[in-house]
This record gives structure tokens, sequence and C-alpha cells, in this order.
């Protein structure tokens, strides 16, 4: 910032330190050098700055090149030695203001997260100057979210012009130059008149010294006056405050006033734009008093320096935890106990294990990390071992960490994408294992286990597996000690008095100079043995007593009237040891009853997070139940009395969470059910679990799997406190959780969690109908990705009424409901069915939930699936489309959901015959899918299986064949079951087309063995492969054996599935049946059902498609072994226009079949010229369509060897 405190510039001072005795500085040297004369380390400068340590780096070993010294103390001599220290001291203060401003920019940006709002800033180039505070308007908006727009304006326009322009704008801002300002005051036919409606102009009006007075009529519209503002910073405050009427952000603004004047006092340094003498002799005068500091500042910097070659020296370590420990200046030393743990684990052979032992609130946890903190290992990480669930986030989030390389971050992508969370899990410590191995001398920390069997499949004891490490273990169990994997125990026991005291002290004299006498000391002693000798404590009542000045006496009466609350507490809710809980109750409880008299919704949110699990709570549940800006001061106020412990989720997740003390939590709750007098059924818990059950809802509508997952352990927690809900409630929550499990793919555990309540469910007539259906909706889902096919349609049938009867305020799940009835009776074959429930599914979404853009873009794309599958497939493409331009617009066009439409729009391309169109999909798909899942990953599988098949249509045979072949190679366990009867199959289409037909016979039996074993006889997916298996029977001549396949699979198409006669799969199986019948000599049998075909094709595809040529190609051969070689050639003729037109491989067939025809001809024309040109016309045929099928075949294939033949017999 300048003197005049109007811009905030970064750059302000770089023009006066360019030259610094003589020597160019970058900018960016600058602030590096400003930076480590404030003692700032590396690590520090680079955060400080946003770049890497590395650069950091860098930059310092080019500035000690250029001053020719060899350390950072030889850069702090150069620069003190100079006239520029003053001013480099005023430009890190520079730095740090216009660091807490973009901070705060940023925090004003999270809490108007989603809502969209574009400004338009318009400037007038009449001003004489370019103004630099609308280049620090525009930054600054942005940082707070919005989207923004410069307009330059050289004409000038009346203010009435400018209203009127004002109103049509989403938002305008409008940086007013003085001339129409001037204009305003001096004309007076301007007629102001107040505004109908909320104005969308902004006027920003200049400092006005001698402009005079604003007239009266402009304050009636939506003005700044940049005049009144401090600087430029605050003034862009005062603009977010206009724009953004409804968002409360006083705290940021607050926050960054404190930074902003410390750093304004911290510096009384000369300023800037004195002349350039009057500033070297100021810096002089500055030098001559560094002078006599000189010996102090060596020394610390010595130190600092000492530190960070010492640094340096180690290895690095970008692998840590986030240690967090009391400041320094609060911290207990415990010197003692940091040199017993030292002790105990000293020693570099295999892993060395330490447990902390000692009742909750000893400090054990912060001994850990203290000591961690000085470790130089490479690898420093704690893991909260308190439950399964939290050991397995920890552990998941500790192998994001390890995964560096990109091939790391994919595998471990596949191994987070496996459905089995038991081989999941295993996965994951695997993944761990083989990474901590590579690292020498690891250190660990296994926070606050109850048993060490919940942590001993995740717990280091085999250095030949693990590597070389050390691990220390905190617990309250003093039954560790039997443990054969721990090799040393250290009790944390009570506090001396001595600690006790310099604790209190430390606490209560922070920021103030205030010595205490022996008598107030000895007072303190007093209090303190009253207190249980633990850190917490001892802790909690300094800070207490420090903010509210309560009387020690007083403090201890308040702790005493709490006993019996106290008692029934532990009784019933807690597991802590006595003297500590009792405490710690009285303590929190104070607390807790000034947060509830601050705000009337207090009371309320605080028994909604401790009814949660005490970790990860999403802010957005609460936002869910209560208006955001009273959550934001609910949360402040958390933070206040120091009743949070985080409000972050690790830096790989997007969801802004926070956490509360385990015991804290069990107090507020145990607090609450007596203040609030709470019993079963009461209509405060009703409320909250109605709001939890919405927000679940819409977590699953808009497929936010992160959010799902955290809400698991929530749903856990609140079932614990079965004492407060009824049966009612209960289910809910369950149905919930087992909804939860099914979108997450743990399919088993859904399983076992609906199951369970199902049945009494089902026989409880009491239970609300509603959390039936619930149940039984996603128990059926479950049902049907297990491929119980009949338990599924039983289920959602049974859920389906009653979510009906509960209409209107019941459209998601009934429509959610239909959605997925529609996709099992499609599964099964009953498409007509499946139309039938997808497209009232469809119609509710259109109509009821037009917003639920995920769901109305998955209805379509059911939709268009469905029309596919009953060879609709003009109308499935057009759905298919619309429900991808949906996906498009409401996420993106990388989504892993387009891609999967992407899938299915190309299988639709495929089937209309459109083989380019359709590989461009295929590929594009896959784009998507390799970019953000990991290699082998099953949508990366299921994307080469549709690209193969478009290979194979494109007479790319050895193409389609590798992939083929490369996927059974690579296939893992975690894919479905059907993968590899998928590619099976695909295979022996390709063996087929090739000439190899008993190839292709084994590879349909493998293919339709699989099948079998997983499903039903009547499944579509059966039929079809027993009718390929019939067409390559006939080919082997197996008549008999074709015939009964064949018929078996028409009869299930016909008699089961109810499939119209001019489907394209019984088109398909009926085409089999006359290449049969020609085969077997019956041509009349054989040409009535290709002409029946032939107008099947005719009317669903056209008379130039490429189905529609097979049929023509086919009825020619009909013709040709009958001898009609005339109609024969004519239908060889069509066909062949429209596979060379199509570039299809069938051409080298047809070219084949126009061969034998010619040849045939010229054996039996009478007239020697006009046969021997037959004759040379068929070789000529046989010519090209040897060519053709080069280009198709590999040499050595069976269609190349009987086309060679054919032509070397004819010549």
């Amino acid at each position: 910032m300048n003197n005049n405190k109007d811009e905030p510039s970064e750059n302000y001072f770089h023009k006066d330190l360019q030259v610094i005795k003589g020597i160019h500085f970058t900018p960016r040297e600058i602030d590096i050098i400003a930076c480590l004369l404030s003692a700032r380390g590396t690590f520090k400068i680079a955060s400080f700055l946003s770049i890497a340590p590395k650069t950091v780096g860098n930059h310092i070993h080019n500035i000690m090149m250029k001053v020719e010294c060899n350390s950072r103390d030889g850069i702090i001599d150069f620069v003190e030695r100079s006239d520029k220290l003053p001013i480099l001291k005023k430009h890190y203060s520079s730095l740090l203001i216009t660091a807490a401003f973009e901070k705060s920019l940023k925090d004003i940006s999270k809490l108007n997260r989603g809502k969209k709002l574009f400004c338009r800033i318009i400037n007038w180039s009449i001003q004489k100057s370019k103004n630099p505070f609308v280049h620090c308007l525009e930054s600054g908006l942005k940082l707070a979210g919005l989207e923004v727009s410069i307009e330059f304006r050289k004409k000038a326009q009346s203010f009435s012009e400018l209203l009127q322009e004002a109103q049509a704008e989403s938002y305008v801002i409008y940086v007013m130059p003085e001339k129409l300002i001037e204009e305003l005051q001096e004309n007076a036919t301007i007629e102001l008149r107040p505004p109908q409606s909320p104005s969308h102009g902004l006027f920003l009006l200049p400092k006005r010294e001698s402009l005079g007075k604003i007239p009266q009529e402009i304050e009636a519209y939506n003005f700044v006056d940049l005049g009144e503002q401090e600087n430029n910073y605050f003034s862009v405050f005062a603009i977010l405050k206009k724009i953004l009427p409804d968002t409360s952000f006083d705290n940021a603004i607050i926050e960054f006033k404190q930074i902003y004047d410390a750093a304004q006092d911290s510096t009384e340094y000369p300023q800037v734009n004195l002349d350039r003498n009057e500033l070297e002799k100021k810096g002089k005068k500055f030098y001559k008093i560094g002078i006599s500091l000189t010996g102090l500042l060596l020394m610390g910097v010595f130190y600092i320096c000492f530190i960070f070659f010492r640094e340096q020296g180690a290895e690095e370590r970008p692998i840590r935890s986030d240690l967090l420990i009391p400041a320094e200046s609060v911290l207990l030393k415990r010197p003692g106990l940091i040199a017993q743990i030292d002790n105990k684990l000293k020693g570099q052979e295999g892993i060395k294990t330490l447990a902390l032992v000692g009742i909750g609130g000893a400090g054990k946890t912060t001994l850990a990390r203290q000591y961690a903190r000085s470790q130089k290992s490479a690898v420093v990480w704690e893991i909260n071992a308190e439950t399964h669930t939290s050991l397995n986030v920890s552990f998941e989030n500790f192998a994001q960490d390890l995964a560096k390389t990109e091939q790391d971050k994919k595998i471990l992508r596949e191994i987070q994408e496996m459905r089995d969370s038991i081989v999941r899990e295993e996965k994951i410590i695997q993944f761990v294992k083989e990474h901590l191995k590579a690292v020498p001398n690891w250190f660990l920390i296994f926070d606050n286990f109850e048993k060490f069997i919940d942590i001993q499949k995740y717990f280091p004891s085999n250095s030949d597996t693990w590597g070389v490490g050390k691990i220390i273990i905190t617990t309250r169990d003093d039954n560790i000690k039997n443990n054969n994997h721990v090799n040393n125990i250290l009790p944390i026991e009570v506090l001396e008095d001595s600690e006790k005291l310099a604790l209190f002290i430390s606490i209560i004299k922070k920021g103030d100079n205030h010595q205490f006498t022996a008598a107030e000391k000895e007072e303190m002693q007093k209090f303190l043995k009253a207190l249980p000798p633990f850190p917490l404590d001892i802790a909690t009542a300094s800070y207490y007593l420090k903010t509210t000045n309560l009387s020690y006496e007083d403090y201890l009466k308040y702790l005493k009237e709490y006993n019996k609350d106290f008692e029934f507490a532990q009784e019933n809710l807690l597991k802590e040891a006595s003297e500590y809980t009792k405490t710690r109750y009285g303590i929190i409880t104070l607390s807790l009853g000034r947060l509830i008299n601050i705000h009337k919704d207090f009371a309320e949110l605080l028994l909604f997070i401790s009814l949660l699990d005490s970790q990860n709570i999403p802010r957005d549940l609460l936002s869910s139940y209560k208006a955001e800006p009273v959550v934001g001061n609910f949360i402040y106020h958390l933070k206040k009395h120091s009743l949070i412990t985080n409000e972050s989720l690790p830096s790989s997740q997007t969801i802004q969470t926070f956490s509360i003390h385990r015991s804290t939590q069990a107090i507020s709750l145990a607090y609450l059910i007596k203040t609030l007098n709470l019993k079963k059924d009461n209509k405060l818990i009703k409320l909250i679990t109605d709001s939890l059950e919405k927000f679940i809802d819409n977590a699953i509508d808009g497929e936010d799997f992160i959010k799902m997952k955290l809400l698991v352990n929530h749903c856990n927690a609140i079932l614990t406190h079965k004492n407060l809900f009824n049966e009612e409630t209960i289910t809910k929550i369950i149905g919930d959780l087992g909804g939860i499990h099914f979108y997450l793919s743990e399919y088993k555990e859904a399983q076992k969690i609906l199951e369970k309540y199902f049945v009494n469910l089902d026989n409880n007539k009491d239970i609300n109908s509603l959390n039936l259906a619930k149940v039984a909706l996603y128990l059926g889902c479950v049902y049907k990705e297990l491929e119980e096919y009949e338990k599924t349609t039983k289920l959602i049938e049974k859920s389906l009424p009653i979510h009906k009867s509960n209409l209107p305020k019941n459209y998601s799940r009934y429509a959610r409901a239909l959605r997925y009835l529609g996709d099992t009776y499609r599964e099964q074959g009953y498409f007509v069915k499946a139309k039938e429930s997808l497209e009232e599914c469809y119609t509710i979404y259109q109509k009821y939930l037009p917003k639920n853009h995920i769901g109305v873009a998955w209805s379509l794309a059911s939709l268009g699936n469905t029309q596919e599958d009953l060879g609709n497939y003009k109308e499935a493409k057009n759905l298919l489309e619309q429900a991808l331009t949906i996906y498009k617009i409401n996420c993106s066009q990388n989504h892993l959901g387009t891609a999967r439409l992407l899938i299915y729009i190309g299988n639709t391309y495929k089937n209309l015959g459109d083989y380019e169109k359709a590989k461009v999909m295929f590929e594009k798909s896959l784009k998507i899918y390799q970019k953000y899942l990991p290699e082998g990953h099953v949508d990366i599988t299921v994307g080469f299986i549709h690209l193969g098949n478009i290979y194979a249509d494109l007479g790319k045979y050895k193409t389609a064949k590798e992939i083929f072949e490369k996927l059974l190679f690579t296939y893992e366990k975690n894919h479905p079951r059907f993968c590899d009867a998928w590619v099976l199959f695909y295979l022996g289409n390709i063996h087929k087309n090739l000439g190899d037909y008993e190839k292709a016979k084994i590879m349909f039996e493998q293919s339709l063995k699989i099948y079998q074993k997983y499903l039903p006889e009547d499944h579509v997916d059966t039929m079809w492969v027993l009718a390929y298996l019939g067409n390559v029977e006939i080919d082997l001549g197996h008549y008999e054996q074709a015939k009964q396949l064949l018929e078996k699979s028409l009869n299930i198409y016909r008699y089961k599935k109810h499939l119209p006669e001019n489907h394209p799969w019984i088109t398909t199986i009926m085409t089999y049946f006359a290449q049969l019948y020609k085969e077997m000599g019956q041509y009349k049998k054989a040409e009535d059902l290709q002409k029946q075909n032939l107008k099947i094709y005719e009317e669903k595809f056209g008379h130039d498609h490429i189905k529609t040529a097979g049929i023509q190609r086919a009825l020619g051969e009909i013709y040709f072994s009958q001898g009609h070689l005339e109609t024969a050639e004519n239908y060889f003729n069509k066909a062949l226009v429209t596979f060379r037109a199509n570039e299809h491989p069938e051409y080298y067939k047809t070219l084949e079949n126009l061969s034998e025809t010619s040849l045939k001809r010229s054996m039996i024309e009478k007239d020697v010229d006009q046969a021997q040109n037959l004759k040379k016309q068929a070789i000529d045929y046989i010519k090209q369509s040897l060519e053709a099928a080069k280009t198709y075949f590999p040499e050595g294939s069976p269609n190349l060897i009987r086309i060679q033949s054919k032509l070397d017999s004819l010549k």
C-alpha cells in the first residue's frame, strides 16, 4: 500500500528496491529478501507467496550469487549495510496486508458458494489517468466469487441514462468520473425519482473535496462514497456489502482489520515517496541505530540459519500429518517425558513401538505429537484409531499422501473403486505397507485405540513386510503392556504441582506482562489442588477463568453443583474415568449454557451435532436445517469456546466439515437432555431426523458420493441413541443408511442392514408405511445388483403403491422407484413393461422435479436404453442425446456420468449402422474414463469392449481381436462376473468373421457356460449367445444342432419376452433360419423368410442401410442356389452399392458372389465370345474381392485362402 493508503499494490515498493547497492533484483527476489528479514523459513515463505519451496530455494541461491555470499546471514548483512532496510520492512508489511486481504475475500467466496452473480464495471476514459482502483476492484470481486467484466467508455452519459440502463442489468458498477458528478450538481433539468424497485446499479462516487455536497436525491439510489473509505481495501469491502446484502461477512472484515492495524503499527519508517536524498539520510540514521543491535540480530539470524541448514541436511519430509499442539507460549513443557520417549525408541533395528498409557486428558496425544514434530523422518503420520471406521479413513488418507506418482494414484483409485469393502480395506493396507517399506525410518502415531485387536491388521509388526520405523500408541487401556507387539510402555501420570502452576500461569498471563506475587501463586496452588491434575482440565479451567474473570471459589462451587448431572451422564452416556469426567462435564456445561443464551437456535444445533458422529460433521448438514448466517455464527462461537477440534477434511476432499471432541459431545447431549427435558418422540428430535433424511435424499439425487460416505458414520451414531427415538424414526434412519450403502456400491453391507429390519417392518402394522416402502425400495435395488431379479421386482412393486399414495410430497422417491423398476424389467428382457415404468418416471421428473437435473437425465437415459432394446434406435438416440445435453450443462463435459452416456449413444449409432460415429463416441468416453479412473477399472473395460466390437464391425478384425484378448488377460476379480462372458462372445464373433468356425464355436460355448451359471435360463443375454452359436453350427454343417439352438432362442424372445415380430433381434434370428433352410436345400422357405426380413429392415432402417444390404446379399445367394442368376445378380449389385458406400467388410463377400454368378453364367452361355467376357468378368470380380479381403484379414486367413484358390482355378 502507498502512503495515502489509497492503492493496495504488491508492486508499489518494487520501484524503490529494484537496485540495492548497485545490484538489480527481480520483484520476486525483493519479496523473498523482505521475508528473510522477517525471519521466515523456506516453507513459510513458500506458503506466504504461494510458490513451491524449491522455487524459494532457487531464488535464495540466485540472491546469494548476486550479493556474493553463501548464507542467509550474508543476505541480511548485505541489506543492513544498504539504505533499503526501512523500505523492505515496509514492503513486508504490504505483502502481509495483501495476503490477509486476499484470504478475507476467499472466505467471503466460501460463504457465497453456490450463488452466481455477474458484475460489469463501467469506467470512463475521460478520466485523466488510468484508475488503479478499477484493477483492484476487479481482482477483489473475482476473489470473492463473482464473475466480473470491465467496460471502458468514451462518451459521457447523463445520470438519468445510467439509471435506466442499470435497471436492466444483472449488476452494474459505475466508477463515476468527476465530470458527471459536476453535471449532476449544476444541471437543474435532471429529474431524479426514487427507484420503484431495488436497483441493480451501484454508483461509486470519487473523493469530492472540491466537488461540494452530493445532491440529496442521489441518496435514494445504491452508491458508495469512496471518499469516506479508509483505503481501497475497505472500499472493496463496502462495495461487497452492497452487492451481497444477504451474506454476513463481518468476521472476515474484522479479522483483516486486526492484521491490517497490526501491520501498519509494526513499522514507523519514512514515506516511500520522499526524495532520494532524504530517503538516504533517513536510511543512514536507521543504519546507525541498527549497528547497536547487530550483535543481537546476528545471534538470532545465526540460530535461524543453524535450524535451516540442519533441516536442509535432513531428508525431505513431504508426507506429514497436521500435528497440532498448543501454541509455544501455552505449551506445557514436559522434557522428562520427552526424554523417556526418545530413550525407549532408540535404535534403528526393526520396528520400535512405544505405548503412552493414561487416562483421557492426561496429554498423551500432545506428547506424541510433540515428539513426532521433532522427527526428521520422510514420513510422519498420525492415525485416528478410535473406531474401525476412523482407522480405515485415516489409512485411506495416508495412502492418498503416499501416492505421489500418477501410477500410484491410478492404482489407489482402482482400489477405492472396488465394490467389496473387505477386499478394498485389505488392498489399502497392502498399498500403505508397500510404500512404507520403501521409506527408511518412518514414524507413525496410532491415537486413542481401545482394543489392540481393532488395529492389529493395520499395525506394522514385521519389518520384512513393513520396513523399518517407529510407532507411538496412545491408549487408555492399561492391558496393552501384555501385548507382544509393543516393545515399551510409558505411563503418563498426573502433573506435578509445579507443572500445573506453570501451565495455569502461562495461559492466564498470555499477552499480559503482569508478574504474580508469591501470595497470588500460593492462592493459585490451593485452587489447582481442587482440580483433576491433568493438562486438559487445568487448561480448560485457565481459559474459562481468563475469559469470565470468575473467582476461584465461584468456579469450584459451580463444579460441585453439577455433581448429580455428572453422575447421570457417567452412568448413561460417558465411558470416562469418574474424576476426570466430572470436572470436564462441569466446565463444558458452563460454556454450553452461555452458548445457548446467545441465539435461540443454538440449542437445536447443539442437539443436532450431539446426536451425530463426533468427527467430520458436514457444515451443509446444519445449513440445511437452519439459515447459513445462523450456522456461521454458531460455528464461530463453538470455536470461541474451544468446542471444535477442527473444521476441514483432508486436502483431497472438497466438503467443509468440523469435528467436536468426543467427551465434549457426550457431555453436551447429557446436558441438553436435562435442559430441554428431552424424552422419546420429542418434536425437536423429529425435526432433526426429518432434516437429516432430506439431506441424505439430496446427496443421493445429486450423486454426491463424498457426502454419502460421511453420512454413514453419522447414521450409525444416531442409531446408538435409540432411547430418544421411536420405532418409526429408527426405521427411517436404517432405511437411509441402507440406501447410502447401496449407492456406495457396498451391496453386502446394505443387504445385511436392510434384510434385518425388513421382516420386522413388514409384520408390524404400526410402522409408517413410507418407511416400509423406503426399506423395500433400497433392498430391492440391492437385489437388482446381486442379479436376484424376482426379489427385486417383488419388493419395488410392493413399495410403489405406498410411495404413490403419499404424493405430492414423495415424488422424488416415487420417481426413483419407477426408474429402478423399469431398469429391472429391461435387464430381464421385459422391454414393454420397462418402457411403461420409465415413461411415467420421466413424466414425473419433467412435471414435478424439473430442477433435479441428474434424475431427469438418468430417466431419459434409461428410457433411451429401453427404446434401443425395443429396436427403436432413432427414438433411443434422441432421448440419450437429451440426457447428455442435460449432463453437460449441469455437471461437466468430463463428468463420469457423461462418459457413461457417451457409451450408450455410441451403441445406438452402432445399431443404426453409423460405425464411425459410434467409434468417436466410444473413444471420447474412454478418454474421460482413463483420465479419472485407474487402469483396469470396470468402466474402462466396458468402454474397450464397445470399442473392440465397433472395430470388428468396421472390419478391423486384427485390432478388435487384440483388444479383446488383452481384456481377457487383464480381467480383474472386482469386475462384474459377466465381463469375461461378454468378451468371449465378441471374440467368438470375430473368429466367425475370420472364417475360423471351430474357434468361434469354442468361444461361444465358453461364454454361454458363464451366462447359464449366473443368469436365469431365459435371460436375453443367454438367448443371444444361443442364436450366434446356432449360426456358427450352420457354418460347420451341423444343421440339426443349429435348428434346436435357434428355435430355443426364438421361442424365448417371442413367447416369454413378448417381442414383436419386427424386432431386430427376432429378425436377426430369422435370417439365421433362412440361411439354415438354404443350406438344407429348402429354398422356398429361405426365400420367403428373407423377403419378410427385407421388408422389416427397409421399413425400420431404409433401403440403403447396411442391415438391408445384408438381407439383399442373402437373397441373392438363395436365388443363385436355385439358378435364378439374373435375379441373384440384381440383389448382389444392390448390396454392393451400399457396402461400398459404407466401406463395410461384406463388400468383399458380395464381390465374391458376383464372381461366382458371372462364372456360372459363362458356363451356360452358348455364345463363345460372351462366355469368355463373363469369365473375364468373374476373374475381375474375384481379384477385387481378394484385394478388399486383404484389408480386413491377416495373411493365412481361411477367407484369403479360399478366395486365392478361386482365383487360381479361374486362371
